[in-house]
């Protein structure tokens, strides 16, 4: 039988992490699905874990790194791994919520070139805390074209967050076909944004897209190794990686370039990231000498941030509804551009 999806996953030293993800890839179908795990070199039992699931998973591999590779080749080695006609490369301290794996085939019948879907994040013990809603479109699911610069940026300006263009690996489900026409540019080895580089060249040759509004996988909070500190480095990882991206894949696309600038700043102004912040450990939150950097980047980049500076000081503007916190900011705006 012709493997439909291959979830690759690539990862180091998350031994108890990895055997809670392979637990959550069930359901009907499974013969059709290949599992690839690319291990950086680990020094802990993933080994053993491993060879735990070889009978549940009939298209098993399993490949250790002669030496660690740093996370960004890791991931690009995942992917080489794959054998199906479909790849997603999970993250490997996820886990997939339940039916998401039949789910998942079922939006794959249709021939898309690229499937992304939403999450839940939860706590490190994987308790669920709130629903992302990475993108909004007026139809669900949206199944999208994208033949030119104006539909790119048409998507870009419909996203919410970097989630819904493929940021988080664990959301993003290519074919495979279309991933090795592309390239990474070395430049953005380094970045932590390798494979975005990839999706959004894959966007920019033309594709067909589902966007889905549904959640398949959890996102395990206060795991990621890009926080180190607290989330100052996360944001400005964000703003640098995604300003490199913008430049690098969309040097002759002003226009989505832009989109995608303008998409960075709406998710990085400081009342949406306090709102975020509230859900990580107390270690993990931004200092204040972090804010005070993570702003002055912002507003050098001109961004809505500096607009909203006011605002973010006198209203607790991150604890309301997303839907109260439009609403609010259209009308500040507004009122601004009255008086000025």
């Amino acid at each position: 039988m012709a493997i439909k999806l291959s979830i690759c996953i690539p990862t180091y030293n998350r031994a108890p992490l990895l055997r809670e993800l392979l637990d959550s890839i069930d359901g009907p179908g499974l013969d059709n699905i290949h599992v690839a795990i690319c291990d950086n070199a680990s020094t802990d039992n993933t080994a053993e874990v491993v060879e735990l699931y070889r009978e549940k998973f009939l298209n098993l591999d399993y490949r250790v790194n002669e030496r660690n590779l740093g996370p960004d080749r890791n991931y690009l080695a995942a992917a080489t791994m794959a054998r199906g006609e479909y790849c997603l490369l999970m993250g490997s301290d996820d886990a997939f919520m339940p039916q998401a794996i039949s789910e998942i085939l079922q939006y794959l019948d249709s021939g898309p070139d690229l499937l992304v879907y939403n999450r839940i994040d939860a706590s490190f013990k994987m308790k669920p805390i709130r629903r992302m809603h990475a993108a909004t479109f007026a139809v669900e699911p949206a199944r999208l074209e994208i033949r030119c610069e104006k539909e790119i940026v048409d998507y870009l300006d419909h996203c919410n967050s970097i989630g819904a263009v493929y940021s988080y690996l664990s959301a993003v489900v290519f074919r495979v076909e279309r991933w090795k026409a592309e390239s990474c540019p070395e430049v953005l080895i380094g970045s932590a944004y390798p494979h975005t580089g990839i999706f959004l060249s894959i966007m920019r040759e033309g594709c067909s897209l589902i966007y889905t509004d549904r959640p398949m996988v959890l996102w395990r909070g206060g795991n990621d190794s890009f926080l180190s500190g607290d989330m100052t480095k996360r944001v400005e990882l964000d703003l640098a990686g995604y300003d490199l991206l913008a430049e690098t894949i969309f040097q002759d696309y002003p226009d989505a370039a832009a989109a995608l600038r303008r998409l960075v700043f709406r998710e990085h102004t400081e009342w949406y990231m306090r709102r975020f912040e509230i859900f990580l450990p107390r270690k993990l939150r931004m200092s204040p000498e972090g804010w005070k950097r993570v702003n002055r980047r912002l507003n050098e980049w001109g961004t809505p941030g500096r607009r909203y500076r006011l605002f973010d000081n006198v209203t607790p503007l991150w604890l309301f509804p997303s839907f109260v916190r439009r609403m609010l900011l259209r009308s500040y705006s507004l009122a601004k551009k009255l008086v000025t």
